[in-house]
C-alpha cells in the first residue's frame, strides 16, 4: 500500500470517526431532551391533580359533577401521556431503563383508588380501545392491585 493510500484510508476513519462522534453527542442531547420535555410535562399534568387524590378513601362519585368533570380533564391528560409513554416504549424509541423508570410510576399511580377510578372513568370516553396492548397493560395493572391494600 502506498504513503497516499495509506493516508487516505486514516483520513477517511478519522472522518468517519468523528461523525460517528458527533452522531452519538446529538443522540444523547436529543435524548436527554426528550426525556426532560416528558418529564415536565409529568410534572404539570401531576401538579394539577388535588391533594386528595392520594387519599385512601377517595371516592370520585362523591364529588360535585363540575368536580368529576375538571378532575375527568386532569385524568385524561395523565392517561394521554401514559400512551404517549408506551408509544415511544413500544416503538423501542427510549431505552428500557427509562421506560421501567416510567412503567414503575404508572403501575404506582394505578394502585391508588382515584386513578383507577379515574381510568374508568376515561377508559369510557376515549379512543384507547385502538390501542389494545397499552389497555391491557393499564388493565393488568388494575388486576395486579385488586387485592386489599398491603400495610407496612
Amino acid at each position: 500500500m502506498s504513503v497516499e493510500s495509506t493516508v487516505a484510508v486514516l483520513a477517511l476513519m478519522v472522518a468517519v470517526a468523528g461523525l460517528w462522534f458527533q452522531f452519538s453527542s446529538l443522540r444523547a442531547q436529543l435524548t436527554v431532551q426528550n426525556f426532560s420535555q416528558y418529564n415536565q410535562r409529568y410534572q404539570q399534568v401531576v401538579a394539577a391533580f388535588p391533594p386528595e387524590v392520594l387519599d385512601e378513601d377517595f371516592d370520585l362519585a362523591a364529588l360535585p359533577a363540575q368536580e368529576v368533570l375538571v378532575l375527568g380533564r386532569t385524568f385524561w391528560s395523565y392517561f394521554d401521556l401514559c400512551l404517549e409513554e408506551y408509544h415511544l416504549h413500544s416503538q423501542q424509541l427510549i431505552s428500557p431503563a427509562v421506560w421501567r423508570m416510567w412503567e414503575s410510576g404508572i403501575r404506582a399511580a394505578m394502585s391508588r383508588p382515584a386513578f383507577r377510578q379515574g381510568w374508568a372513568l376515561v377508559n369510557t370516553v376515549t379512543s384507547y380501545a385502538d390501542t389494545p396492548r397499552f389497555v391491557a397493560m393499564m388493565e393488568g395493572f388494575l388486576a395486579a392491585d385488586d387485592g386489599p391494600p398491603a400495610h407496612t
